[in-house]
């Protein structure tokens, strides 16, 4: 007697990470990395994009981690703060990734120090 089994395996699914997770409003600048949380038959495709104005993306906002790999170090994004004379609190923001070949738009928070103080406001 012949028994087939079969196995579906379930989608990779993308993990975002930010080094740091805290930046300077003054330019400071974050990377983004993203990794799968086991490898994917196609290339995976990770666009990054912050959700507020408060940030924005280098000249590539994408991530490309090959079939059968987790990972790709040396593909990363840079996110920059955007400074504003504006005395706020700490400005924290999610930071999305919208995925191809994978599952999940992944998302990670980054906070911004405000770089303005009351006394430069008058």
């Amino acid at each position: 007697m012949d028994t087939t089994v079969q196995f579906k395996l379930q989608p990779a699914v993308v993990m975002l990470t930010l080094m740091p997770s805290t930046i300077s409003e003054d330019g400071g600048v974050s990377t983004v990395m993203a990794t799968l949380t086991h490898p994917a038959s196609a290339a995976t495709t990770i666009t990054v994009r912050p959700v507020a104005n408060a940030y924005t993306v280098g000249s590539d906002s994408t991530i490309i981690i090959a079939a059968g790999s987790t990972a790709n170090a040396s593909d990363t994004v840079a996110l920059t703060a955007v400074n504003n004379d504006i005395d706020a609190t700490d400005s924290a923001e999610m930071v999305q990734a919208a995925v191809e070949n994978a599952h999940g738009a992944g998302t990670v928070t980054i906070t911004a120090v405000d770089n303005d103080d009351q006394a430069d406001d008058k």
